[in-house]
């Protein structure tokens, strides 16, 4: 399946698995912003104004994250991070058994590396303490301290998961789907996430020292945006010129998600499980960080 195959939705969808906090919710019952602004905001994301040109072979190369004051590339959950999470979900071609992700993650990275591509990721200027970075998709992968898990969400929703991306017109084969939802257990098991910090320093190690930008603020995105045309990015730094940091929107690549996952492998049903493993990690992280009243807008 190629990800052109995903298919808008003309009414309005909200993010109905959501079990976080970030949203419009809050927000707005601070007197934050307003309803109008947001539906203002709204308008706006569906236009080019805040889009980018991209080429449609660049990877993933910054996280889905809304903050940020400068240019980066095509999105995706924890940056170039959501490839290694699309083989740790799938085959594990690139993973040596019983590996922790910085080791998988570094395999991975110099791969990439090794083909041209940029590597990247983020942390910010408030969490970054102890094993934390900041980053959410990382740093919430699966914590043993009762913090939400991304790898236990995919185990209980998996069923979830499979539903929203079908509903955008994703298939997902029984195969695919019982691989994902068995190896998200495997690697809860085998304790496969460390930390967040930890992950930070191998995308620093592989992708330069400028690879990792600290984000400034914090989270007020009250829309996720589904980038499906490959020739388009999310400028998140003419968002804040226009909004000053107080409204925000996360960004998903789904064509960069694609292509990158056929970059490492053998075939292309491997390279569309991946993409598939991507997918679930993508909706997941999504759905442990943010409100069920968060919307989701597709841009073409």
């Amino acid at each position: 399946m190629s990800a052109e195959t995903v298919r808008g939705a003309i009414e309005r969808r909200y993010l109905d698995i959501g079990e976080g906090t970030i949203g419009p919710e809050e927000l707005l019952a601070n007197g934050e912003t307003t309803q109008a602004e947001i539906d203002e905001f709204r308008e706006r994301l569906l236009t080019d104004e805040f889009y980018d040109e991209v080429e449609p072979d660049e990877i993933v190369d910054s996280c889905v994250d809304g903050r940020g004051t400068e240019e980066v590339g095509p999105s995706g959950a924890g940056g170039t991070f959501s490839y290694v999470m699309g083989d740790a979900l799938t085959h594990q071609v690139m993973r040596r058994p019983g590996e922790k992700a910085p080791s998988h993650a570094r395999r991975f990275f110099r791969a990439l590396k090794n083909l041209g591509k940029k590597i990247g990721g983020h942390d910010d200027e408030t969490h970054q303490h102890g094993p934390t970075c900041g980053c959410g998709a990382q740093d919430k992968l699966d914590p043993r301290d009762g913090q939400p898990s991304i790898l236990k969400y995919i185990i209980r929703r998996a069923n979830d998961i499979r539903s929203f991306l079908e509903s955008y017109g994703v298939v997902v084969s029984n195969t695919q789907h019982h691989l994902i939802s068995q190896q998200a257990q495997q690697l809860h098991d085998e304790e496969y996430a460390m930390n967040g910090a930890d992950l930070r320093e191998v995308t620093k190690e592989i992708g330069g020292e400028k690879s990792v930008r600290t984000l400034p603020g914090s989270h007020k995105e009250v829309f996720a945006v589904l980038i499906l045309n490959p020739r388009k990015k999310l400028n998140r730094a003419r968002i804040h010129a226009a909004y000053g940091g107080r409204l925000q929107a996360f960004a998903i690549n789904v064509p960069a998600l694609s292509y990158g996952s056929t970059l490492l492998s053998a075939s292309e049903s491997e390279a569309d499980d991946r993409f598939k493993g991507a997918l679930y990690y993508n909706v997941a992280t999504t759905a442990v960080l943010a409100s069920r009243g968060l919307e989701i807008l597709v841009k073409n």
